[in-house]
């Protein structure tokens, strides 16, 4: 999810990469500060994990480990 502390509305992001950019500006329309996940970027950005990783690096979107309840199993 995008990162609260961050001032989205007024400062875009310092980041060099453009296609970094370009997914900042995907997940704040689309998502907003609202949790997803990455599986959901496929359809707006196909080739996402080096800009998302590049966002992530940069405190502007926070990552969040998958949950799980049981060792081995995923929670609902």
């Amino acid at each position: 999810m995008l990162n609260f502390d961050y001032d989205h509305v007024n400062s875009p992001p310092n980041v060099k990469d453009k296609k970094a950019r370009e997914l900042y500006s995907v997940i704040r329309d689309k998502f907003s500060t609202l949790a997803w996940c990455r599986k959901w970027l496929e359809e707006f950005s196909p080739k996402h994990f080096g800009p998302l990783k590049n966002l992530t690096d940069n405190h502007i979107v926070k990552g969040y480990p998958p949950l799980s309840d049981i060792k081995g199993c995923y929670t609902a």
